[in-house]
């Protein structure tokens, strides 16, 4: 038995220390790394541990806080036996010799996009997915995590288990993405009980289930874009299962086993990937989207959610919360290559996927960068509402509250508009956006986004450009510059205008170019300013929502305006 604590009790300067009663002597801390938070009583956040050696992931009910403390030898699962305890077990984190998803008979799908191509999809997408839990899942599910009624210090307290396991199981699907630099995609389930007929081979149930015409309807009523039977069957050496590798509309449908779906395996998110065409570090296929198996910079063996290899090669780890992704370091070392980068296929196959179904309704994002510059002047946020159907829940117009905190605890209320902004705090490494989200019908969405704040001297900030306002001068030749072009309308949903004034464009023969990049200094547009008109155009609405610099340059002179899209 151990005591637990409300995350504002614990949360000191964006981390948790903590130790555990099987070594009292060792301190972990874990630095933020994902936190949703509606109110007091209901919250997620997850955490790395020293080094990247690890999670601590909670999940905060009324009725307690579930979760799992994850190190490359020991994973202690939090069971909740009541509002300020738990009972902290040991899980063994053993591996089979051989772990096998198996691509055996797999069909490969006509794929209806390319999934290889460098992040052109960066849409926010929501994908619907129907979780099964089918009859022998739940058995487990009542045997391991059962519906609880008991007294605790003279208070009655029922806990249902089964329904926490299944939402922390969700939530490390999320996370995932989080941590694989995925921020704008997210996966929103459902949960059903079913009796799926099944067998003892994987194929056949997993053939069975894309043609069970009960199951279809249920996806149609649901308007889930993926389904996924949860179940725990005995498949030998086989946990998991897909139809067919996507994206593709005929690759909708798959089988994971229930027990793997937490640490260490993460088996759910590993499954849902290869609908979107992800697929493992064995693969000889020369496709571009594979797992990763690697050493960190300690020679320590580490692998990413699609790695597949067996685990007399891994170790007792288990896997890293993380979709392969070589910008994602895990202790030193690149947790992906320019082929071995599932990250770019679930960003590049989110909006395909998550358009299988008309959703079931609203979802909303706060749409921002992730990163922040410490002498930036403002930073904004904005609300990114993706409205439903007519006639299905969550309808506009939409009212807005946000607030704002630097250690993830205390927070100042900021404003009721659909954007905020505000001026980055000069010490500390995270500012927390909160965000509650109305609509006209009573529904509500909580968001919370994590920025993280880099000094002057990291590299993404030493780029030579000024501290950015709305419009910066940093030549001291600014007559062309400050007063002869307009950009309208800023802020926009994608598509800006710059509109020259007639002086300029009689001046001289000198080119005029517009550049637009990130606030990492990534380009993303280059383009020629006609001089004939008055007026140039150009969209950025397959971009993600959020900040970024405008260079105008002509001849020797230059300027830079920040462009907000929204």
């Amino acid at each position: 038995m151990v005591s637990v604590a409300h995350l504002k009790d614990v949360l000191i300067g964006n981390e948790i220390s903590f130790t555990t009663p099987f070594d009292t002597t060792k301190q972990f801390t874990a630095t933020v790394v994902y936190y949703d938070y509606q109110d007091s009583l209901n919250y997620a956040w997850a955490g790395k541990l020293d080094d990247d050696y690890g999670y601590l992931v909670l999940l905060r009910k009324p009725d307690g806080i579930i979760g799992y403390i994850q190190t490359p030898l020991e994973l202690y699962f939090i069971h909740p036996v009541g509002h300020e305890h738990a009972v902290l077990i040991e899980k063994n984190l053993e591996f089979p010799e051989e772990y096998i998803c198996s691509m055996d008979s797999v069909i490969s799908m006509q794929q209806s996009l390319d999934i290889c191509d460098d992040d052109f999809d960066r849409c926010p997408a929501v994908i619907d997915v129907l979780a099964v839990i089918t009859d022998n899942a739940l058995a487990w599910l009542d045997l391991n995590f059962p519906i609880l009624t008991f007294e605790l210090f003279s208070q009655m307290i029922t806990l249902d288990l089964r329904a926490v396991f299944m939402e922390l199981s969700y939530l490390n699907c999320n996370i995932a993405l989080i941590n694989s630099e995925v921020p704008n995609k997210r996966f929103r389930f459902r949960t059903i009980l079913e009796n799926v007929p099944l067998t003892t081979n994987s194929l056949n149930d997993v053939n069975n289930l894309a043609t069970n015409d009960d199951i279809m309807v249920l996806r149609d009523d649901f308007r889930a874009d993926l389904v996924i039977a949860l179940t725990n069957q005995a498949y030998g050496n086989v946990f998991g299962r897909v139809f067919a590798i996507g994206p593709n509309t005929n690759a909708i449908v798959g089988i994971s086993q229930i027990r793997f779906s937490n640490a260490p395996r993460f088996t759910l998110a590993h499954e849902l990937a290869h609908l979107f065409g992800a697929r493992h570090d064995t693969d000889t296929d020369g496709t571009c989207e594979h797992g990763f198996l690697f050493q960190d910079q300690n020679r320590v063996d580490r692998r990413t959610i699609l790695a597949a290899s067996p685990a007399t090669v891994l170790g007792p780890g288990g896997r890293e919360l993380h979709f392969s992704n070589p910008e994602v370091f895990i202790n030193g070392a690149a947790s992906g290559t320019a082929n071995d980068n599932n990250a770019r296929v679930l960003r590049n196959a989110g909006c395909t996927v998550a358009g299988y179904k008309l959703p079931p309704e609203w979802a909303s994002f706060i749409s921002s960068f992730d990163v922040v510059c410490r002498n930036e002047l403002t930073f904004q946020a904005c609300a990114f509402i993706m409205e439903p159907g007519t006639g299905f829940p969550g309808e506009a117009p939409y009212t807005y509250e946000w607030h704002y905190s630097v250690d993830g605890g205390t927070s100042i209320y900021l404003g009721d508009d659909e954007c905020e902004s505000v001026t980055p705090p000069v010490s500390g490494a995270f500012m927390y956006f909160f965000l509650t989200i109305t609509s006209d019908d009573n529904l509500v969405n909580h968001h919370t986004k994590i920025v993280k704040i880099l000094d002057t001297s990291d590299p993404p900030c030493a780029l030579t450009r000024p501290e950015v306002t709305n419009f910066i001068v940093i030549n001291e030749h600014i007559d062309f510059l400050k007063f002869e072009y307009q950009i309208t309308p800023n802020p926009s949903r994608g598509l800006f205008s710059i509109r020259m004034s007639n002086r300029v464009n009689k001046i001289d023969e000198h080119v005029v170019t517009a550049e637009l990049s990130d606030l990492h200094g990534k380009p993303h547009i280059n383009m020629l300013i006609n001089l004939t008109n008055s007026e140039s155009e150009f969209d950025i609405s397959k971009l993600p929502p959020g900040t970024y610099i405008l260079k105008v340059t002509r001849g020797e002179y230059f300027s830079y305006h920040k462009i907000i899209k929204l």
